[in-house]
């Protein structure tokens, strides 16, 4: 396409011949300009990724280095070069008369035309490449491509052949953000997480349907839950002690993505392992009196505890393993409800108590009547 507009252009103009002296100068020049790019270009996408990685992390280099955006302009200019430079032999081994034009070797002229037409195509990839290296340079963007290889045989191969974790340099990401208060960095990161992590244990859960209905935990459901738990209530824990209670929030809503995913497949295991993370992160905001974090670590924990309390009163397959998880509840909202006292946020304390009650009522109804 490219190719049949800029024809028309040349054709137009009356461009498309030439003499022996302009395309020699034409070409030289253009070599010499495309040469001149290259390197520059090389040296600030070096540098864009040398900026990226002492702001976010040095595992963004691994990003770059896959992506194929400047191994396709390299090989675009060096093809222009190249080819440019074999036609400057052609007319030398050629060698018509100074001033001759060179359209008496049709073919000759064909060779220097679609020299030229690549030689602006090369230039004009400059603009796409420009956006793609700005855009690669968001925290949303390194962020979503990270994300994108948290899944679950990168978790399982990172514990089983290669110290590879997936989703560490997200992890290092939000890490970052936090200590310069950046909040939205913090948000996407977490967020990012939340997704891919909750899709890995509906995935466990298609593929493990006979273990889950018999209540029993697979391997993977407790690898993918230490690893998928620890990290993000090393991030809620690490957002309390900064007194950032957006962040510590938004960790405890990225556990309960995972939490609840968990709860309706019905993994025992990683249902407490999620509420006990949502504990520890709620007990951390707690300490630090973030009243709101404490709030939500409350809530999220006592609406599992109260949906599956109400399972366990209907089903009878699984059933143990359903007030395994109730208990596990039950115990982090009183443990939350101690240190709230202590730390005299009343509100919090009473709103423990309350869905303390309403566990025990949906596990007893019979009790409230």
């Amino acid at each position: 396409m490219v190719y049949i507009i800029l024809k028309s252009i040349f054709s137009y103009f009356g461009l498309v011949h030439t003499d022996v002296d302009s395309a020699r100068y034409m070409l030289s020049a253009m070599v010499q300009g495309e040469g001149a790019i290259v390197a520059i270009v090389v040296t600030l996408s070096l540098v864009a990724v040398q900026l990226a990685a002492s702001s976010y992390s040095a595992r963004v280099i691994d990003i770059f280095r896959r992506t194929p955006d400047l191994w396709i302009l390299i090989a675009i200019y060096s093809f222009s070069i190249f080819y440019a430079l074999a036609v400057l032999k052609t007319i030398e081994s050629v060698n018509p008369q100074p001033g001759d034009p060179i359209n008496r070797w049709s073919s000759l002229e064909t060779h220097i035309s679609f020299a030229y037409f690549f030689g602006f195509f090369a230039f004009m990839a400059l603009v796409p490449y420009i956006w793609s290296t700005l855009e690669m340079l968001k925290p949303s963007t390194v962020i979503n491509m990270l994300a994108e290889r948290i899944t679950k045989q990168n978790i399982l191969s990172s514990i089983e052949k290669t110290p590879d974790d997936p989703v560490m340099p997200v992890i290092d990401i939000v890490n970052g953000a936090l200590l310069r208060y950046d909040y939205e960095t913090v948000i996407d990161g977490l967020t990012a997480i939340g997704e891919h992590t909750s899709g890995i244990f509906k995935e466990l859960g298609s593929s493990n349907s006979m273990l889950k209905r018999l209540g029993h935990g697979t391997y993977e459901e407790m690898k993918i839950s230490e690893i998928v738990f620890d990290h993000l209530t090393s991030v809620g824990k690490l957002a309390a002690s900064k007194d950032n209670e957006k962040a510590t929030v938004a960790a405890l809503f990225s556990l309960w993505t995972n939490v609840e995913i968990a709860a309706e497949q019905r993994f025992e295991v990683a249902t407490k392992w999620g509420i006990e993370s949502i504990e520890e992160v709620g007990i951390a905001g707690t300490e630090r009196r973030l009243e709101m974090a404490t709030l939500t670590a409350i809530q999220l924990i006592g609406t599992v505890g109260e949906t599956i309390a109400k399972q366990s009163t209907e089903e009878t397959m699984a059933k143990q393993k359903l007030e395994n998880i109730v208990i596990t509840a039950v115990n982090a909202l009183k443990e939350i409800r101690r240190v709230a006292m202590e730390r005299r946020l009343n509100n919090p304390a009473q709103k423990a108590e309350d869905l303390i009650k309403r566990i025990h009522e949906a596990t007893n109804p019979s009790s409230s009547l």
